[in-house]
Protein backbone atom coordinates (compact mmCIF):
# COMPACT_ATOMS: atom_id res chain seq x y z
CA UNK A 1 0.00 0.00 0.00
CA UNK A 2 1.48 3.55 -0.93
CA UNK A 3 1.59 6.13 1.74
CA UNK A 4 -1.69 8.33 0.37
CA UNK A 5 -3.52 5.13 0.71
CA UNK A 6 -2.14 4.48 4.33
CA UNK A 7 -3.15 8.31 5.18
CA UNK A 8 -6.45 7.52 3.62
CA UNK A 9 -7.24 4.02 5.43
CA UNK A 10 -5.85 5.82 9.25
CA UNK A 11 -9.28 7.78 9.07
CA UNK A 12 -7.76 10.89 7.32
CA UNK A 13 -10.62 12.17 5.28
CA UNK A 14 -10.46 13.98 1.74
CA UNK A 15 -10.68 17.30 1.40
CA UNK A 16 -14.45 18.68 -0.37
CA UNK A 17 -12.97 21.57 -2.20
CA UNK A 18 -16.42 23.55 -3.58
CA UNK A 19 -16.27 25.76 -6.34
CA UNK A 20 -16.56 29.02 -4.05
CA UNK A 21 -13.38 27.73 -2.40
CA UNK A 22 -11.28 27.12 -5.09
CA UNK A 23 -12.24 30.29 -6.90
CA UNK A 24 -11.04 32.41 -3.08
CA UNK A 25 -7.88 29.76 -3.07
CA UNK A 26 -7.04 31.06 -6.49
CA UNK A 27 -7.57 34.55 -5.96
CA UNK A 28 -5.39 34.34 -2.49
CA UNK A 29 -2.89 32.09 -4.53
CA UNK A 30 -2.55 34.91 -7.11
CA UNK A 31 -1.89 37.31 -4.14
CA UNK A 32 1.38 35.20 -2.90
CA UNK A 33 2.59 33.58 -6.31
CA UNK A 34 5.81 35.72 -5.76
CA UNK A 35 6.40 34.94 -2.26
CA UNK A 36 5.74 31.46 -2.90
CA UNK A 37 8.11 31.03 -5.39
CA UNK A 38 11.02 33.55 -3.83
CA UNK A 39 10.72 31.79 0.03
CA UNK A 40 12.72 28.63 0.30
CA UNK A 41 10.53 27.91 3.36
CA UNK A 42 7.01 28.66 2.54
CA UNK A 43 4.70 27.12 4.93
CA UNK A 44 3.82 30.38 6.94
CA UNK A 45 2.68 31.85 3.70
CA UNK A 46 0.20 28.96 3.22
CA UNK A 47 -0.78 28.93 7.25
CA UNK A 48 -1.64 33.32 6.17
CA UNK A 49 -3.99 31.72 3.12
CA UNK A 50 -5.57 28.99 5.22
CA UNK A 51 -6.44 31.89 7.79
CA UNK A 52 -8.14 33.85 5.15
CA UNK A 53 -10.10 30.98 3.95
CA UNK A 54 -11.12 31.08 7.86
CA UNK A 55 -9.24 27.42 8.17
CA UNK A 56 -11.59 25.77 6.55
CA UNK A 57 -8.44 23.93 5.37
CA UNK A 58 -5.06 23.27 6.76
CA UNK A 59 -1.99 24.59 5.52
CA UNK A 60 -1.23 21.29 3.82
CA UNK A 61 -3.98 20.70 1.98
CA UNK A 62 -3.33 24.30 0.89
CA UNK A 63 -0.42 23.13 -0.20
CA UNK A 64 -1.62 19.93 -1.79
CA UNK A 65 -4.52 21.71 -3.41
CA UNK A 66 -1.98 24.53 -4.91
CA UNK A 67 0.31 21.59 -6.06
CA UNK A 68 -2.60 19.98 -7.71
CA UNK A 69 -3.48 22.75 -9.69
CA UNK A 70 0.61 23.32 -10.83
CA UNK A 71 0.28 19.69 -12.29
CA UNK A 72 -2.56 20.17 -14.12
CA UNK A 73 -1.58 23.21 -15.76
CA UNK A 74 1.36 21.91 -16.84
CA UNK A 75 0.37 18.60 -18.26
CA UNK A 76 -2.62 20.76 -20.26
CA UNK A 77 -0.13 23.02 -21.19
CA UNK A 78 2.35 20.03 -22.79
CA UNK A 79 -0.93 19.08 -24.36
CA UNK A 80 -1.51 22.06 -25.85
CA UNK A 81 1.70 22.55 -27.11
CA UNK A 82 2.24 18.67 -28.58
CA UNK A 83 -1.65 19.03 -30.04
CA UNK A 84 -1.74 22.49 -31.36
CA UNK A 85 -4.56 23.28 -29.01
CA UNK A 86 -6.73 19.75 -29.38
CA UNK A 87 -7.93 19.25 -26.03
CA UNK A 88 -8.01 15.09 -25.64
CA UNK A 89 -10.43 13.44 -22.80
CA UNK A 90 -7.35 12.03 -21.07
CA UNK A 91 -4.34 14.53 -21.69
CA UNK A 92 -2.30 12.77 -18.76
CA UNK A 93 -2.16 9.37 -20.49
CA UNK A 94 -0.99 11.09 -23.78
CA UNK A 95 1.77 12.63 -21.88
CA UNK A 96 2.68 10.01 -20.04
CA UNK A 97 2.52 7.48 -23.33
CA UNK A 98 4.41 10.57 -25.54
CA UNK A 99 7.17 10.66 -22.60
CA UNK A 100 7.60 6.41 -22.17
CA UNK A 101 7.76 6.32 -26.77
CA UNK A 102 10.75 9.35 -25.85
CA UNK A 103 12.73 7.18 -23.60
CA UNK A 104 12.72 4.18 -25.13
Amino acid sequence: MDNMSTKMSKGKKRSVWCEADTQLLLELWAERAIDLRRAKRNGHIYQEIAAKMDNKFSPEEVHVKIRNFTQKYSIMFLVDICFGGKNPKNPGSIVISMIVDLDQ
